[in-house]
């Protein structure tokens, strides 16, 4: 499942830059900040699974590192996910 994850998180943040260049194209207002940092987020979860989990299933302690590494990648998608659902409204 690893190269699946990192295939969708790719194609996630390719497809991201490109909406953000076409929709927030020349402007950084408040709500272009809180899409920055959940879009920052989204890019250190992606770094995460890729130094964490790939290290753990190399080493063969898949489960306690691996574990640590979804949790954390885990929350830095819900902060994500917090700043993609508060731009909206703001």
């Amino acid at each position: 499942m690893f190269r699946p994850q990192i295939g969708a998180a790719s194609v996630s943040v390719l497809s991201g830059a490109l909406l953000w260049h076409l929709l927030h194209q020349g402007s950084f207002q408040r709500t272009e900040m809180i899409l920055a940092t959940g879009a920052a987020a989204a890019i250190l979860a992606l770094l995460v699974q890729v130094i964490m989990i790939r290290a753990a299933m190399r080493s063969g302690e898949a489960s306690p590192r691996a574990a640590t590494g979804y949790r954390v990648s885990a929350t830095l998608l819900v902060v994500t996910i917090i700043c993609m659902a508060v731009a909206q409204y703001v």
